[in-house]
C-alpha cells in the first residue's frame, strides 16, 4: 500500500538522511529536447539544493537531487537527498517541498542558461570522443531520439527556453 511517508529507525546514529521520491506526470522522452531539458533541469535542481538547503538553511554539505530514469521507461523518477541531524527532519521536509514547488512553478532565464552552458561544457568532449559518441548515437537512434541535436549541441541546449523548463 502507497505511504506517502516512511519513517524507519535504522541505527541508534544522531543524524538522519532523509529522501523525498517525485514521479513525474509526463515523463516520456520523445526528443533529444526533453532529453536535454531533464539533464537541465537536474542542473537547475541541483543549484536550488545547494543554495536553500546548503547555505541558506545550513542542513547540509552536500544535498543532492537526481533523476532516476531508464530510456523508453513508463515514470521519471526525482529523489531529493540530505543527511541532516535528527533534530531537522521536519526543517529538510519543508525546504525540500519548497524546493519541489519552486521548481514546478518556475525555472528563470538565468537559471535555464546556466545550465545550457553547463550541459553544453559537457558534452562537448563527445566530438573528440568516438567510442561516447558512438554509444549516444546508439542510444539516441535505439529510442527515436533523433541524432541531430549531438551534433548540435550548442544549438539545441540554447534553443530550450525558461517557459519550455518550467
Amino acid at each position: 500500500d502507497f505511504q506517502p511517508r516512511i519513517d524507519m529507525a535504522i541505527n541508534d546514529e544522531k543524524s538522519s538522511a532523509y529522501l523525498a521520491r517525485v514521479i513525474s506526470n509526463d515523463p516520456e522522452h520523445k526528443s533529444a529536447t526533453t532529453i536535454f531539458m531533464d539533464d537541465m533541469l537536474w542542473r537547475v535542481a541541483n543549484r536550488r539544493m545547494m543554495s536553500q538547503v546548503r547555505e541558506q538553511l545550513g542542513l547540509d554539505y552536500a544535498p543532492n537531487a537526481f533523476s532516476v530514469s531508464a530510456d523508453s521507461e513508463p515514470h521519471n523518477d526525482w529523489l531529493f537527498s540530505v543527511d541532516i541531524s535528527s533534530n531537522d527532519v521536519d526543517t529538510a521536509e519543508q525546504a525540500i517541498d519548497k524546493l519541489i514547488d519552486s521548481l514546478s512553478v518556475e525555472i528563470t532565464e538565468e537559471e535555464t542558461l546556466t545550465a545550457a552552458k553547463q550541459l553544453i561544457a559537457d558534452l562537448k568532449p563527445l566530438k573528440d570522443d568516438p567510442k561516447q559518441m558512438n554509444w549516444f548515437i546508439q542510444r539516441y537512434s535505439l529510442h527515436g531520439y533523433g541524432i541531430d541535436a549531438l551534433f548540435n549541441i550548442e544549438q539545441m541546449a540554447n534553443r530550450i527556453t525558461a517557459q519550455e523548463m518550467t
